[in-house]
């Protein structure tokens, strides 16, 4: 566990949850967690769900004026102004915008009175550039009013534009001289006074015990947010890996417990700090993609091929620089009996019988067998309407029938299930009360709650180590 103390542990479906609320409540949420846990992408995707639209800053590389503005001295040298970026969603910047562009019409006038009578259209472009200034004065006016107590809204500075959801990413990496104006930014959603259309704050940052260099948090900043600490599950990011198409071996692989254990999320220890390539979410997201696209391109690549180096051993060299050379290496196996045993799965999968059926003698064999027939039957079952559920039974019995074989340890068999559970699907073509399927859903069922509760009781020992 990391060094953390006092602050709640949630996995990802409760984080979903909570920057949903965070969003809708108007409120900061600070979020701590391991590298690649899918910090950052759930916050997009929180805020695409709520209807806003993300503006993500990189709090590693912000310095204080990106933040705050550029300080521009006035002519007579008495006062200075902050002409912060443009890509702030300041209430007033839609009349900044129409106060330049009308500026820059009126200077161009000039060019074309010898020529035309446009009289007429500049006192009309005075008049309006008049009423924009005026406009911007009751916005700011009304701003100070707020600030101060008054229960003046901000009705100019809602009539301006939509609400943003603001990301700061790796806020643990940022600047100390950051923190002064992210202060006033979390507290009242304004820089120099000036309101900003922010709905809500979204912080997400790393682990202080990780390698990634984190930086303890000022108090100041943590006590103007929510704080959870990010602990990833295994099981919901099974789930997410089945309904974004991850590759079926990654996923079976990761479905087997002392896989999950040892390689799902394995962190570097202190004494390790130049392991660079490490199992976690995000590095098995970017393995699953690496392999869908190699397995494209090999045929390619294959006159590149000297001595006796097979793609097999490229696509394990590859696997390696994204999970590490352990997890690489077990992953590969798995590969190498999915092509091995491919003319078997393909005869399960269409009920063909005798010999080419027989079950491998190998356990990692029949685990990938197994993973891949559930995955096969999976893909074939999301892609058939109601009207051809005879035909998704029939590809039941034949896969199911293999499974439930004798010759299948029960852990087997509720791997591969575990690793293509698709409550919906199964649901639509009434698999749940299919003779051959009902008593594999009840042993998946039982062994994901035996998991659950030995994960909890290794969380409730390790917090009271702690």
């Amino acid at each position: 566990m990391s060094k953390l103390t006092n602050v709640p542990h949630i996995d990802q479906s409760k984080l979903a949850l909570m920057y949903s609320f965070a969003i809708r409540s108007e409120q900061n949420v600070l979020v701590l967690g391991p590298s690649g846990a899918g910090k950052t992408e759930m916050a997009f995707q929180a805020a695409e769900e709520a209807g806003r639209k993300a503006i993500y800053w990189n709090m590693s590389t912000m310095e204080r004026p990106d933040i705050q503005g550029v300080p521009v001295i006035s002519d007579d040298k008495q006062t200075v102004k902050f002409a912060a970026q443009e890509g702030l969603p300041f209430s007033d910047l839609r009349f900044l915008k129409e106060q330049r562009d009308i500026e820059n019409a009126l200077g161009g006038i000039s060019a074309l009175e010898q020529d035309y009578n446009v009289e007429s259209i500049k006192n009309s472009l005075t008049q309006k550039l008049s009423l924009i200034k005026k406009n911007k004065a009751i916005a700011y006016l009304n701003n100070v009013r707020n600030v101060i107590g008054t229960n003046d809204l901000l009705e100019a500075a809602e009539d301006t534009g939509e609400k943003f959801v603001l990301l700061l990413d790796e806020i643990d990496k940022s600047p100390p001289e950051n923190l002064q104006p992210l202060l006033e930014l979390l507290l009242y959603r304004t820089i120099n006074g000036r309101p900003l259309n922010i709905q809500s704050i979204i912080m997400t940052g790393n682990l202080p015990d990780e390698q990634t260099y984190a930086e303890p948090l000022s108090h100041a900043l943590t006590n103007r947010a929510m704080i959870f600490e990010l602990v990833p599950d295994i099981n919901i990011w099974l789930k997410w890996g089945r309904d974004n198409n991850l590759h079926p071996l990654v996923l079976g692989f990761l479905s087997k417990d002392e896989n999950a254990a040892e390689f799902f999320n394995k962190r570097p220890k202190n004494n390790q700090m130049y392991t660079y390539a490490y199992p976690s979410p995000r590095s098995w997201t970017r393995a699953s993609n690496t392999v869908y696209k190699y397995d494209a391109i090999q045929d390619d690549m294959k006159h590149l091929l000297v001595g006796d180096t097979t793609p097999d051993d490229v696509r394990e060299l590859i696997l390696s620089s994204i999970v590490g050379q352990e997890a690489s290496e077990k992953l590969n196996v798995w590969f190498n009996y999915y092509q091995q045993y491919d003319g078997l799965i393909e005869a399960v999968f269409n009920g063909k019988r005798g010999d080419a059926v027989a079950h491998p003698s190998e356990m990692d064999a029949l685990f990938v067998c197994s993973v891949a027939l559930t995955h096969k039957f999976l893909s074939f079952a999301k892609n058939k309407d109601t009207d051809e559920t005879p035909k998704v039974h029939e590809k039941a019995h034949n896969v199911f029938s293999w499974i439930t074989s004798s010759v299948v340890p029960a852990d087997v068999r509720v791997c591969a299930m575990r690793s293509a559970y698709d409550n919906d699907v199964y649901i639509k073509h009434g698999l749940e009360d299919l003779p051959i399927t009902a008593n594999v859903f009840a042993e998946v069922v039982n062994m994901l709650e035996l998991v659950q509760g030995k994960d909890n009781e290794i969380l409730e020992e390790k917090d009271e180590e702690n």
